[in-house]
């Protein structure tokens, strides 16, 4: 889910410290706002936000997919807006209907019966994408007995890149879609009053009554068939999710002691935590990355290419190889072998996330190490061709991608050093256009 903290894997990297200063950045706009202003600051707001993304996500193994727009992160203080949506509680549907309408129709009143499954979304949520099959799905497998699916496209700038993207989805995204957009009622009415802080959410209506909110995957097939059967259904969907939450409860802190202990170097921390996690039979993916992460803290060469040859499975193994190329491309001791690996499946990590350009550099860094120069310039021109794409024109990755395709068309592979400085002259930028927009 696309949310407010992210989990940093080296807290005194670069990258991080660039995340954090665009966040920052962000927040303390908000304080400076004046009436007058907070159009201006929205607008930039937004775009350092995005900013933090590219940074953040390349300090961590699994890119974070960026935080809603105009939320600050978790650490910087922030205000606390009370949850006054709770379940039993009346809703009204018109902060929907006032929504544009991009696919399908939405009844004008609450379907007697039916059982409304509300899925806020974002394009640029990594999470939310990965999320519309199963959504689909269910829409296909339950419309006909009762179920009412209707996509929310929320904290997004752009009702034309929805449009065509739910277009390219085709019959993978086949029910009703409405463009929320930014603000509105029914962020003010539903996403703010259920205390809504990061996308995919799902929201469970019947009879007009909000029921509950939850992770759209966590919405299993008998969930779904059980709560169409009525009351009884409904409370066990209820308890199921409930139960669900408090297990990610516990699989977050056991994740954030982990991190803590991998940012220290503590082997035998890491290790501690792993074993309370199998322990906990917390899902494999999370356990399958904790495995990962000791072996490259460990530099342990040898496992780290073993887990790679046994992950085959999206888009886990994809993640699994982003992970292992940035150990990779900061340290020069890593065996060619290995380079040579994650370099011929890197497209595995191009379909498990969106980095506007930025994971094609990597992978040219590693084709090029791995002595195909001809590849690498390829992926060095998808990196700039991907940066161009109108959703990915906010993170700003355009200007560091087109740097280095100079490079490589000159004969030279950029270094972490030049990286680090491309990343310098985007932050210095990006802080000259806040201040120019807030005057």
């Amino acid at each position: 889910m696309a949310r407010r903290k992210v989990e940093i894997r080296n807290k005194a990297s670069l990258q991080y410290k660039l995340g954090r200063f665009f966040i920052n950045t962000a927040h303390n706009l908000r304080n400076r706002g004046k009436k007058g202003r907070r159009r201006r600051y929205q607008l930039v707001k937004i775009t350092l936000i995005l900013l933090s993304c590219i940074a953040l996500g390349h300090a961590q193994s699994i890119p974070a997919t960026p935080i809603k727009p105009a939320t600050p992160a978790a650490d910087a203080k922030t205000e606390v807006t009370a949850t006054t949506l709770l379940p039993g509680a009346e809703v009204d549907i018109k902060p929907i209907l006032a929504a544009k309408r991009t696919q399908g129709d939405v009844a004008e009143t609450w379907e007697p019966g039916k059982l409304y499954l509300l899925e806020c979304w974002a394009t640029w949520c990594g999470p939310c994408i990965a999320a519309i099959p199963h959504v689909n799905e269910l829409h296909k497998k339950y419309h006909d007995k009762g179920l009412r699916v209707i996509g929310m496209n929320v904290w997004e700038d752009g009702e034309e890149k929805v449009a065509a993207f739910v277009k390219k989805k085709g019959k993978g995204m086949s029910y009703p879609v409405v463009y929320v957009g930014k603000g509105g009622a029914f962020e003010t009415e539903w996403l703010k009053a259920a205390g809504v802080t990061g996308i995919p959410t799902a929201f469970l209506v019947r009879d007009g009554k909000f029921l509950l909110k939850t992770h759209p995957s966590q919405l299993t097939d008998e969930m779904i068939s059980s709560a169409l059967k009525g009351d009884e259904g409904i409370k066990k969907l209820t308890e199921s999710v409930s139960n669900m939450e408090k297990k990610r409860e516990v699989m977050m802190a056991n994740s954030r002691a982990f991190y803590q202990a991998m940012a220290a170097k503590n082997i035998e921390e890491m290790n501690k935590h792993l074993e309370e996690a199998k322990a906990m039979e917390l899902p494999e993916q999370q356990i399958q990355t904790m495995v990962l992460r000791m072996a490259i803290t460990q530099k342990d060469w040898a496992a780290i290419q073993k887990h790679l040859d046994a992950a085959t499975d999206k888009p886990m193994a994809g993640m699994l190889l982003y992970e292992a190329s940035n150990a990779v491309l900061q340290d020069d001791t890593a065996p060619e072998s290995l380079v040579k690996t994650i370099a011929a499946r890197f497209d595995e990590v191009h379909s498990s996330l969106r980095s506007g350009g930025m994971a094609y550099i990597d992978q040219a860094r590693l084709q090029w190490r791995a002595g195909n120069k001809d590849a690498a310039l390829i992926s060095a021109k998808k990196a700039v061709e991907e940066s161009q794409k109108p959703e990915f024109k906010p993170m700003r990755a355009e200007a560091i991608t087109k740097k280095f395709l100079k490079s490589v068309e000159a004969g030279t592979m950029p270094g972490n050093h030049d990286i680090k400085q491309w990343y310098t002259e985007m932050r210095e930028q990006a802080v000259k256009e806040a201040a120019a927009a807030t005057k």
